[in-house]
């Protein structure tokens, strides 16, 4: 098992409490797996995917900066999955060759070149 580090760990503990008590589509089928990301600006994201990501109400958890944010898959697209919460003004888009976090206020990367973390 790979040894995470404190603020991976704090995230990671966040979204799996977070996970265990809110009621949503995503929790009642469970998350399949929880990625890491490492962006472009040596920032880390914390990402659980559904075991399904391809049902239309499907939802990811992100954890980002000390809050985790409920996201709703938006749309399937060549490059990949859009999630989208217009509350929290966020937009992440997940693909095989890199990942991004985006303001829907003016679609500019908040998080940009995310790889999974290895």
């Amino acid at each position: 098992m790979k040894a995470t580090t404190p603020a991976t760990g704090v995230a990671l503990a966040t979204l799996l409490a977070l996970s265990a008590g809110t009621a949503c589509a995503a929790t009642d089928a469970g998350h399949a797996r929880v990625v890491t990301y490492v962006c472009a600006n040596h920032q880390r994201i914390v990402v659980g995917y559904p075991e399904d990501p391809s049902a239309r109400r499907a939802t990811v958890r992100l954890s980002w900066q000390g809050r985790t944010v409920l996201l709703q898959r938006s749309g399937s697209f060549a490059s990949g999955e859009r999630y989208i919460n217009a509350m929290a003004a966020l937009e992440w888009w997940s693909s095989p060759n890199r990942s991004e976090l985006r303001s829907t206020h003016n679609k500019r990367p908040l998080l940009s070149d995310c790889h999974p973390e290895s």
